[in-house]
């Protein structure tokens, strides 16, 4: 049995997140009502129970530090209609 290379992972790690966004995306069209669908920017950590929302990336950066000052974790900021990350900070 062959392993893999380390650009053969990158790149199947990579499809499988397209393949999230893609998903995501889809499930937001059904749900007209999600804060994604109102704001500009999402902030998510994984310590966190919610995502938080606005529209200016200012704020958004802040809020992505706080967040990893308190959860002691990964925190990003994404653009909430193409999911592609703008900021991240650990």
């Amino acid at each position: 049995m062959s392993m893999m290379t380390n650009k053969e992972i990158i790149a199947k790690l990579e499809s499988e997140l397209e393949q999230l966004r893609e998903w995501g995306q889809e499930c937001l069209k059904n749900d007209p009502n999600h804060p994604r669908n109102h704001f500009k920017y999402t902030i998510g950590c994984s310590g966190a129970n919610d995502d938080l929302y606005t529209h200016s990336l200012k704020k958004a950066k802040i809020l992505c530090l706080e967040m990893c000052e308190k959860y002691g974790c990964l925190a990003t900021v994404e653009d909430s209609k193409t999911w592609k990350t703008v900021y991240s900070v650990c």
